[in-house]
């Protein structure tokens, strides 16, 4: 059964999803302070509800498929 819940709903549990998104904003990559660890911040909006963002966090050996 599909369910229609607003990107900014989602939880870290929640699973099994696909969502219609576009990338607003790519930025870095950088390097973590403490850990040494290289990381992507990417903010992502809903294509419809144009004010629902939330921002994505790619690490390390996933990095260069951006």
């Amino acid at each position: 059964m599909e369910q229609n819940i607003r990107i900014c709903e989602l939880a870290p549990q929640s699973s099994d999803w696909i969502y219609k998104i576009q990338i607003v904003d790519i930025c870095g990559p950088a390097n973590s302070k403490k850990k040494r660890l290289k990381y992507l911040n990417i903010i992502l909006q809903d294509k419809q509800l144009q004010e629902d963002q939330i921002k994505g966090i790619v690490y390390s050996d996933d990095i260069p498929c951006y």
